[in-house]
């Protein structure tokens, strides 16, 4: 928000009567008082329906002041708060208003706030993205979600996203199950010396034990693919005195790159 301007002054820009034609009450008891014009310029459903606002009337809200106070910030003719310094579970609530009421400069500011936050609170970002059709975000969130143990966000999700989050993650662990066993069936030969195109022993016990770590680790895929990246320098580390070009090794983490890069993104939370 602007650091010139608290919530407390806000509100008392708001109570104030002669700053406005019409009267908003809270949920729990303020009021707020705003031109008719400037809702009617800057919103799409407001006042929601059912409602029929006359001057002088008192309309009562449902949500409560600390959200209001945020909310309106966007209908007045001055510059809009950015949102910045907001606290994720209040973001929410006006998120959720923002979208209930159109105000469509908030719904901007929220989206983006809220896209912020995919990664340390994928849950509540996914039930808000796919309650208002925010496809991309929607997929963003659960990237994040699908690290996480299914048991951490059972509570976390109504069913029918539930049930869609266990499909994705599904389809992702057979990518990464598909590329271990890529690895584990993969010709082998017992000394990193050898002339023939299999993978030594060493090679292939260290490329299946980062495969299982990083998945073990609660990684998104674009991290685990960053770290098997790094892995092409490690055959030097593990063999310093050869080059082990005779070793399988370089071209199969290749091809699970390429697996991963490929498949990965391929697959959509959405139906």
């Amino acid at each position: 928000m602007d650091p010139s301007l608290t919530s407390e002054d806000m509100y008392a820009f708001f109570n104030n009567p002669a700053n406005g034609n019409i009267c908003i009450h809270s949920s729990d008891g303020k009021h707020f008082y705003l031109q008719r014009s400037n809702l009617e310029a800057s919103t799409g459903a407001f006042p929601p329906a059912g409602f029929e606002m006359q001057p002088g009337e008192v309309t009562k809200l449902e949500e409560p002041a600390t959200v209001l106070v945020v909310l309106f910030q966007f209908v007045c003719a001055r510059r809009h708060p950015d949102l910045a310094d907001i606290a994720f579970d209040l973001l929410a609530e006006v998120a959720e208003a923002a979208e209930k009421y159109q105000v469509f400069s908030a719904i901007n500011t929220c989206f983006f706030r809220m896209r912020d936050f995919s990664q340390e609170r994928p849950a509540q970002v996914l039930v808000f993205a796919d309650k208002h059709a925010y496809p991309k975000l929607v997929q963003e969130a659960a990237v994040h979600l699908a690290c996480l143990p299914l048991i951490d966000v059972v509570e976390a999700l109504p069913p029918y996203l539930l049930i869609r989050l266990v499909n994705y993650h599904n389809q992702r662990q057979a990518v990464y199950d598909g590329v271990l066993e890529s690895v584990l069936n993969a010709p082998r030969h017992w000394r990193w010396d050898s002339t023939t195109p299999d993978m030594c022993n060493a090679c292939s016990a260290g490329l299946i034990r980062n495969l299982c770590l990083f998945r073990i680790q609660e990684l998104t895929d674009a991290i685990i693919i960053q770290k098997l990246e790094g892995l092409e320098d490690d055959l030097q580390e593990r063999h310093p005195e050869a080059d082990c070009q005779g070793c399988y090794y370089q071209n199969m983490l290749e091809e699970i790159l390429e697996t991963l890069r490929n498949d990965l993104p391929a697959i959509k939370f959405n139906p």
